[in-house]
């Protein structure tokens, strides 16, 4: 902005090799990002959404405080002495199960156990209490008749995993896992991977003729226009890539036309800025 560029072209280095000298740090961005695209992000998003699964699948058991009769839902209160020391098991547990209002069974169900557990179907998404070494009774006020059972092993449904997210999603997979599926939006998550770098190197080529400043024009003369082929650039990716997992757009043709319009735009501005200096 204080016009280095037209400085450096007067001391005699030429635009093409201020070019080579752009693209090097350029060349490092590119490596990085595309680490980060192809490897980094979807394993990391993978290992997170897996954390955030397990905290859900166990939220309901973690909201219990030993020593203490608590709502568990689904008109279950239960009380547990302790947890064990990672808090994934709960030690002497007590459930009261309360008949739900038009309700078929008229029984209230008491159950203790000596430990418990939570477990998640992850096919369908349900939650179990799985109660260990225990009894259950099912009693009815104002009634002599009840219900014993013994078991070494009881399961209570708890219902459907709240939020239940799919690890499956294209957005974990890997990118070998992408480049081998046929699937148009498999290929479109591909394509946007493989791209982030190549757009490294276009922005890096159209910064070159975008940096030179017309005194006359104000420091950011051009700072509005670089925006605004940034945001063109990025806008029409995206489209790109919608198309191509929607079957509008071929595979074959994908996001490449995108990559190749702004890169004949970025050689076009070059030509034209080293074609301005040399008059």
């Amino acid at each position: 902005m204080n016009s280095e560029i037209t400085v450096m072209v007067a001391c005699g280095m030429s635009p093409t090799r201020l070019l080579r000298v752009t693209l090097l740090p350029a060349t490092v961005v590119a490596v990085l990002v595309g680490l980060c695209s192809l490897w980094l992000t979807p394993a990391g998003a993978l290992q997170t959404e897996a954390i955030l699964e397990e905290q859900r699948s166990r939220l309901d058991v973690s909201v219990l405080a030993p020593g203490r009769f608590q709502d568990f839902g689904g008109g279950r209160t239960a009380y547990i002495t302790d947890f064990n020391s990672d808090g994934t098991e709960m030690q002497e547990v007590l459930v009261h199960e309360q008949p739900m209002a038009g309700a078929e069974k008229t029984h209230s169900y008491i159950t203790r156990a000596g430990s418990g557990y939570q477990e998640t179907n992850v096919d369908t998404g349900s939650r179990f209490l799985i109660l260990e070494d225990g009894e259950r009774y099912g009693v009815t006020p104002g009634r002599q008749d009840a219900e014993r059972l013994t078991f070494e092993r009881y399961t209570l449904r708890l219902g459907l995993s709240r939020d239940r997210q799919e690890l499956n999603s294209l957005e974990y997979a890997t990118t070998t896992e992408l480049w081998n599926d046929p699937d148009p939006r498999a290929q479109a998550q591909f394509q946007w991977r493989a791209g982030l770098p190549v757009m490294v190197f276009i922005l890096a080529l159209l910064a070159q003729p975008l940096s030179r400043v017309n005194p006359r024009q104000g420091r950011f003369g051009k700072l509005l226009p670089a925006v605004f082929l940034y945001v063109a650039y990025l806008s029409l990716l995206l489209a790109a890539v919608d198309a191509i997992g929607g079957g509008s757009l071929a595979v074959a043709v994908g996001v490449w036309p995108v990559h190749g319009l702004f890169l004949g735009l970025g050689l076009l501005l070059l030509w034209h800025s080293q074609r301005k200096g040399v008059r």
